[in-house]
């Protein structure tokens, strides 16, 4: 079987990052640092463009913060959440598009 090689392309537009090179999987592919204080990068993976959400919760299921709403690209892309106007906590990401969900806790300490 033969391999293949794929070259990312990483654009920063403002704290948004995009990387092209298809193909991906939809979902949350990471959140760094965490546990984290203040700022972490979320990434994540689209395998077809498309109106997304993402938004975060509270451990109580409250909203807190829509991160994205709008057309977004497919790929792989990355944003920053400044959190440090929250409270020390656990928080829920949520990737949603075209009815696939994705989740990952995030842990804030201050």
């Amino acid at each position: 079987m033969g391999e293949s090689t794929w070259e990312l392309d990483d654009v920063l537009v403002g704290s948004l990052s995009v990387m092209s090179g298809l193909p991906v999987e939809f979902g949350i592919r990471s959140a760094y640092p965490n546990p984290f204080n203040a700022t972490i990068q979320l990434s994540y993976g689209l395998s077809e463009a498309g109106k997304v959400g993402l938004e975060v919760y509270d451990v109580s299921g409250r909203e807190v913060v829509t991160l994205i709403d709008g057309e977004i690209s497919a790929g792989l892309h990355s944003l920053n959440w400044d959190a440090s106007g929250m409270a020390t906590g656990l928080y829920f990401a949520r990737l949603e598009q075209y009815g696939q969900i994705a989740t990952m806790k995030l842990l804030l300490v201050k």
